[in-house]
């Protein structure tokens, strides 16, 4: 699947379907069996979760002239650009520190919308799993191991 957005090319290749849509299944069952609402609120968090994190990077890669397309595959997402320029060593860190960053800024977000009293619990359900993948999958990804976003941080 391929679609584009803020004019930045974004492919979903077959692997990411297959791999998280089976997570989504298992985390989506229980004593009680499968749940097909919970399996594709699982999906749609870590969908997002992963595309947010790849269009920081591919945002911040624009700003600074290059040419950048983000794929989303079974393991996660790449966001690769065509040097147009040399980057210098602030340049390479904002790219990289980008991803995390708008992650975990949106993982604020979750939380400050989890204070809201009387949501419903559908709502609150959604809110704290994109809480909880978004602060995991950021701070995870900060750590210094290639790669991860955090060998080009640290």
């Amino acid at each position: 699947m391929e679609f584009s957005l803020f004019k930045l090319p974004i492919k979903v290749k077959n692997s990411f379907f297959i791999l998280i849509g089976i997570l989504s299944l298992m985390w989506g069952s229980g004593p009680e069996g499968s749940n097909i609402i919970v399996s594709l609120m699982w999906f749609v968090t870590l969908f997002t979760a992963i595309l947010t994190h790849e269009l920081g990077h591919a945002l911040f890669a624009r700003w600074y002239g290059m040419k950048p397309r983000v794929e989303i595959h079974g393991m996660g997402g790449v966001t690769i650009w065509q040097s147009m320029k040399r980057l210098d060593f602030r340049q390479r860190f904002m790219i990289s520190f980008a991803g995390p960053g708008t992650g975990l800024a949106l993982a604020g977000v979750f939380f400050l919308l989890l204070q809201i009293p009387n949501l419903p619990n559908l709502l609150q359900a959604l809110l704290t799993m994109h809480l909880t993948v978004y602060i995991f999958l950021n701070l995870m990804n900060l750590l210094p191991i290639r790669p991860l976003d955090g060998a080009e941080v640290l």
